[in-house]
């Protein structure tokens, strides 16, 4: 085990204060003074305890080539919010939203061209038919960069078909376990992205200019319930996303 190296930290010149400072007054220092609770002294501890320890990592590596030691965890949001530095993020709903969206679409439909394509509704599939077209959309989806929702809104529309079939396969005793289990046998796909698929196809898959949004599934389904409502209190908004470029 290797002994601690102590690294010093404290200058043997001129105080800091002294080093290019301005002039502060004690009245203009007290009306800036942060005033710290428990909690933030807490966290003021955490940080003092990082930069000591990155303070002896730094040593080791410069004197022995090597640190046994860990840096501990840096609070670096609570950090910023004592210095009152922390940045709130501006909602986007209704007009707003709606014009940001209009910020990420493409307009051309060649660039839709390969990808996954809606089910139809003249088809009839049985939960059987339809496996080995999951799996090959999901490794579609999955070795895609898709620039647009179009093919993960059909692929939603796709999975919301199979559990239609997997609940009628259910109840007539043809099928065994759960939906969860069913689609990591057979499909090789997690639940819960299943769920996130099929919640975003049954509520936009019908908006055609929906397809043509260059913006991820993940950020799509963290505005889902602010697009829902812009959609649904503005007809004319709702009319726009409901037509094709």
């Amino acid at each position: 085990m290797m002994e601690d190296v102590e690294v010093s930290t404290v200058c043997d010149g001129a105080p800091y204060y002294a080093i290019n400072t301005p002039n502060v007054s004690p009245t203009t220092a007290s009306t800036s003074q942060i005033v710290i609770n428990d909690t933030d002294m807490n966290v003021l501890n955490q940080c003092s305890n990082f930069a000591q320890t990155l303070q002896h990592i730094i040593g080791d590596i410069k004197q022995c080539g090597y640190t046994d030691r860990e840096l501990p965890a840096f609070p670096k949001s609570e950090l910023l919010r004592i210095m009152g530095k922390n940045k709130t993020k501006k909602v986007l709903r209704g007009a707003q939203l709606d014009e940001y969206l209009k910020s990420k679409l493409i307009h051309s439909w060649y660039e839709l061209v390969d990808e996954i394509t809606p089910p139809s509704d003249s088809d009839k599939f049985t939960l059987d038919s339809l496996v080995p077209l999951l799996q090959n959309g999901n490794a579609l989806l999955n070795s895609m960069k898709a620039r647009t929702l179009h093919s993960s809104l059909n692929y939603g529309l796709w999975l919301n078909l199979a559990f239609q079939c997997f609940e009628f396969s259910k109840g007539a005793g043809l099928v065994k376990g759960t939906w969860p289990n069913w689609l990591i046998k057979n499909v090789g796909i997690s639940a819960g992205y299943v769920r996130q698929l099929r919640d975003l196809a049954e509520k936009f898959a019908h908006y055609k200019r929906m397809h043509y949004l260059s913006i991820s599934i993940k950020d799509l389904y963290k505005m889902r319930c602010k697009i829902v409502h812009m959609l649904s209190i503005d007809q004319s908004i709702a009319n726009f996303w409901l037509n094709t470029i």
